[in-house]
C-alpha cells in the first residue's frame, strides 16, 4: 500500500511522453506536406510586366454581378504593359484578377487578349492609349468554342483609337464569337469606335462614358456600340445600361451611338444620349428600349426580319425625326410596341412596304408632332393622349386601328387614313382647327368618335390635297356612322383652308361636319350626331353668315362624281346647311332628322338620279319680319331624274324648292308653317303628287315651269292667314 503512489506517477509519466510524440510528429507531416506543395507550384520564369501582388482568396463585392456566375477572384496581378494573350503568361489562372499599374500603349498588335475564363481587368483608372496607324485593338476575347469564358472590364480610360484617315483603326475593345457572361462597366471611351460584339453571349455594357469629339464618323462600324453577327450565328442576350454618350458625331454624316445588326435579345435601358445620335437596330429580333434620353431611334430590316420589339418610356432630346421605321424587301419589320412615353416634339416615320405589327399606346405627346405610319400595315395606335397644340397629323397604313385616343388642340390635321380596310373608332376630339380625320383610302370605317369644339372639318372622305387639273385619289366604301360632331363657330376667324376644300368663299365661321370629296364612292354615312355647338347659324342676324354644314359632298362636274352616296339616318341641328350634295349619282339621303338648319335642310345641285326619302326637316321659328329668302326645306338645283317622297317640312320660309331641274319628282310630302310650300322655277317635265301643305302665302308655286304634273294635293291656309293661294301659275305651261 505504500508504493502505489509511485506507480501512479510513473504510469503518468507514460502519457505525457506518448503525446508529446504525437504532436511532434503530426507538426512533421504538416510541414512536410506544405514543403512538398511548394516544390511542386510552378514558379514562372522570365514574366515581363507581371507582379503576383496576393496568393490565396480574396473578397471582392463588385465582383457579385448578379445573373453572370463569377467565381471569386484567386490571385491579383499587376501589369505595366500589353501582354497579349493572358494565358501567355503562364501566372495567370481562371478567376484571377489583372490590374494596371500605369497607363499603357498599344502597339502593332492587341494589347490584352482574355483568353482565360472568369478574369476580372480593372485599369484602376488609367488609360490604355491606341495606336493610331495600326489596326491594333486594346481589350479582345478571342477565345472560342468555351462556354466558360467569362470576364469582367472595369476602371479603363480609352484614348487615341481614332485614325482621321482610316476607316481600319483598332477600338478599345472587341469582344468575338465565344465570349460569354462579360460585364464592361465603369470605363470611358474618349474615342470614335467603342465596344464592339461580334457573336457575344450575354455581355452587359453599364455605367461608361463616350466622350468622343471625332468629326468622321463614316459607317455605321463607327458607333459607339456596335453588336453584329451573321444570319445564322447572331449576337445574344445584350444589355447596354445606364451609359451616357456625349458629343458623339458633330457630323450628321452618321452619327451612330448604338448600331446592332443580326441580334437577339437586346435591352437598351437608361441610357443618355445628349446629342444627335441615334440608335439604329437592324435585323434585331426581341429588342427592349426603356428609359433612355436619346435624339433618334432608326429601326430597319435592310440585313434580315427584325420583330418583337417593345420601345417604352424613353424621353427624345431633338425630335425633327424621334423614330424611322425602315423595311427593306424582302424582309420584314413587325411587331414593334411604342409604350408609355411623355414626349414634346415628337417624330415617327416609316417606309418599305414590309413594316407591319405597330403598335403605339398609352403615350402622352405635346407640342407639334407627326406619326406617318406611310404603308405599313396592321398597326394599331391607341389609348394615347395629345396635346400637340400646334399641327398634328397622323398617318396609316392598311388593316390598322385607331382607337380610344384623346387628341386635343390640333392644328391642320389630326388623322389621315392612306391605307385599305382601316378604322378609326372610339376617339376623342376637342379644340381642333382644321381636319379632323382624313380618309383617303378605300373600305374604311370611321365610327364612335366625338368631335367637340371643331373649327373647319370634322371628317373629310377623299382626296383634301387635290386640285384640277391632276385626277382625284379614287375612294372607296367608307363607312361613317354613330358619330358625335360639336362644330364651333367663330365669326372673327377667316377659315381660308375650309375655303380651299368647300370651292367657297372664306367666310368667318365656316365648318363642316362631314365633307365627301370628288371621286368617292359607294359611301355609307348613317346615325351621325352633328350640332353647332355655340347656335350662331341659328341667331340673327348672323345666320346667313357663319358658313356652316353637317354634311356635305362635293363632286366636280360630271368627270369627278360621287356614286353610289348613301346618308341616312343622321341627326343635324342648328347648322346652316343641313345636307347638301353637288355633281352625284344614285345618292340616297333617307331618315334623317333635320333641324334649325338656316339656309337649306337638305340640297342637291347637279346631281341625277337622287332619292330624298322619309327625312324630316324642321327649320325653326320664323318670324315674319326677317327675310329668309334662303331659308328651304329641301332643294333640288340643276338636277334630274330625282325622287322625293315622304318628307316631313315644317317652319322653312319654303318647303321644297325645285330650280332649273327636269323630270324630278315630288310625292307625298308633307309641308307645314310655310310661306310657299313647293317653288319651282325654271324647270320642266317634273311631278307634284299627293302633297299635303299648309302655307301662310302660297301652297305650289310655278314659276316659268313647263309640263309639271300637280295631282291630288291637299293645300290649306295656316291658320290666322287669310290671303293665301292655292296653286300659283306664273309663265308656265304645260
Amino acid at each position: 500500500m505504500e508504493n502505489r503512489p509511485d506507480k501512479t506517477n510513473k504510469n503518468n509519466r507514460t502519457m505525457k511522453e506518448k503525446i508529446r510524440f504525437y504532436i511532434i510528429l503530426t507538426l512533421i507531416l504538416v510541414t512536410g506536406i506544405l514543403i512538398i506543395q511548394t516544390i511542386l507550384k510552378p514558379i514562372p520564369q522570365g514574366i515581363t510586366g507581371v507582379q503576383t501582388l496576393e496568393t490565396g482568396k480574396q473578397q471582392s463585392t463588385q465582383n457579385s454581378i448578379t445573373g453572370l456566375g463569377f467565381l471569386q477572384p484567386q490571385d491579383i496581378h499587376q501589369i505595366d504593359t500589353c501582354i497579349g494573350d493572358l494565358s501567355s503568361t503562364g501566372a495567370i489562372n481562371p478567376g484571377d484578377t489583372v490590374e494596371l499599374k500605369q497607363d499603357i500603349y498599344v502597339g502593332s498588335t492587341d494589347c490584352l487578349n482574355i483568353d482565360i475564363a472568369n478574369i476580372t481587368l480593372d485599369c484602376k483608372h488609367h488609360k490604355i492609349i491606341g495606336n493610331s496607324s495600326s489596326s491594333a485593338n486594346g481589350i479582345v476575347s478571342n477565345k472560342t468554342n468555351d462556354a466558360t469564358v467569362k470576364g469582367i472590364i472595369r476602371n479603363c480610360h480609352f484614348y487615341n483609337f481614332t485614325n482621321k484617315t482610316s476607316i481600319y483603326t483598332g477600338k478599345p475593345i472587341v469582344l468575338k464569337e465565344g465570349a460569354k457572361y462579360f460585364l464592361i462597366h465603369n470605363n470611358t471611351f474618349n474615342v470614335t469606335r467603342g465596344i464592339t460584339l461580334n457573336k457575344t453571349i450575354d455581355v452587359t455594357i453599364a455605367n461608361n462614358t463616350f466622350a468622343n469629339y471625332s468629326t468622321l464618323l463614316t459607317l455605321y462600324t463607327d458607333a459607339e456600340i456596335y453588336i453584329n453577327g451573321n444570319l445564322t450565328n447572331q449576337t445574344n442576350e445584350t444589355t447596354i445600361y445606364n451609359n451616357t454618350f456625349e458629343g458623339i458625331g458633330i457630323s450628321t454624316n452618321k452619327p451612330y451611338a448604338i448600331y446592332a445588326i443580326y441580334a437577339n435579345d437586346l435591352t437598351i435601358q437608361g441610357n443618355t444620349i445628349l446629342t444627335s445620335n441615334q440608335i439604329t437596330l437592324d435585323g434585331v429580333h426581341d429588342f427592349y428600349l426603356k428609359e433612355n434620353a436619346l435624339s433618334r431611334v432608326e429601326i430597319k430590316s435592310q440585313s434580315s426580319n427584325t420583330t418583337a420589339g417593345r420601345i417604352e418610356r424613353n424621353t427624345y432630346i431633338d425630335t425633327s425625326t424621334a423614330m424611322h421605321f425602315t423595311s427593306f424587301s424582302p424582309n420584314e419589320l413587325s411587331n414593334i410596341s411604342i409604350y408609355k412615353h411623355d414626349m414634346v416634339n415628337f417624330s415617327l416615320s416609316t417606309m418599305g412596304s414590309g413594316v407591319e405589327q405597330i403598335k403605339i399606346y398609352n403615350n402622352t405627346f405635346a407640342g407639334p408632332m407627326s406619326i406617318d405610319l406611310g404603308s405599313a400595315n396592321n398597326c394599331t395606335i391607341w389609348n394615347n393622349t395629345f396635346y400637340p397644340d400646334e399641327q398634328t397629323q397622323i398617318t396609316t397604313g392598311p388593316n390598322s386601328k385607331v382607337r380610344n385616343n384623346r387628341i386635343q388642340n390640333g392644328i391642320f390635321k389630326t388623322i389621315t387614313v392612306t391605307g385599305d380596310n382601316t378604322t378609326v373608332e372610339n376617339n376623342i376630339f376637342t379644340k381642333i382647327t382644321g381636319r379632323g380625320i382624313v380618309v383617303k383610302a378605300n373600305n374604311a370605317t370611321v365610327r364612335n368618335n366625338t368631335f367637340n369644339n371643331i373649327t373647319g372639318i370634322a371628317i373629310i372622305i377623299g382626296d383634301d390635297t387635290w386640285q384640277p387639273p391632276s385626277h382625284p385619289v379614287n375612294v372607296n366604301g367608307t363607312t361613317v356612322y354613330n358619330n358625335t360632331i360639336y362644330l364651333w363657330v367663330n365669326l372673327t376667324t377667316n377659315t381660308t383652308m375650309h375655303s380651299l376644300l368647300t370651292g367657297l368663299p372664306a367666310i368667318p365661321g365656316a365648318s363642316t361636319g362631314i365633307m365627301i370629296m370628288p371621286n368617292t364612292n359607294n359611301t355609307n354615312i348613317s346615325e351621325n350626331n352633328i350640332n353647332e355647338q355655340n347656335i350662331y347659324a341659328q341667331t340673327p342676324p348672323n345666320m346667313l353668315k357663319a358658313e356652316t354644314r353637317g354634311i356635305f359632298g362635293k363632286g366636280i362636274n360630271a368627270t369627278y362624281t360621287l356614286e353610289n352616296l348613301w346618308i341616312h339616318d343622321n341627326t343635324i341641328n342648328t347648322i346652316r346647311e343641313g345636307i347638301t350634295v353637288e355633281n352625284c349619282q344614285t345618292t340616297h339621303i333617307w331618315n334623317n332628322n333635320i333641324t334649325k338648319a338656316g339656309k337649306t335642310g337638305i340640297k342637291t345641285e347637279n346631281c341625277r338620279g337622287t332619292r330624298v326619302n322619309n327625312n324630316i326637316l324642321e327649320g325653326g321659328t320664323y318670324s315674319p319680319n326677317i327675310i329668309l329668302w334662303y331659308k328651304t326645306g329641301i332643294e333640288i338645283f340643276k338636277s334630274r331624274a330625282e325622287i322625293i317622297q315622304n318628307n316631313k317640312i315644317d317652319k322653312y320660309h319654303t318647303g321644297v324648292y325645285i330650280y332649273n331641274a327636269t323630270n324630278t319628282t315630288s310625292i307625298n310630302s308633307t309641308i307645314n308653317q310655310t310661306q310657299i310650300g313647293i317653288f319651282s322655277f325654271l324647270s320642266m317635265n317634273n311631278k307634284i303628287l299627293n302633297s299635303t301643305i299648309t302655307t301662310r302665302h302660297i301652297g305650289i308655286n310655278l314659276l316659268k315651269t313647263n309640263h309639271t304634273q300637280v295631282n291630288n294635293s291637299n293645300i290649306r291656309n295656316e291658320t290666322g292667314y287669310l290671303n293665301t293661294t292655292g296653286i300659283q301659275l306664273s309663265l308656265s305651261f304645260y
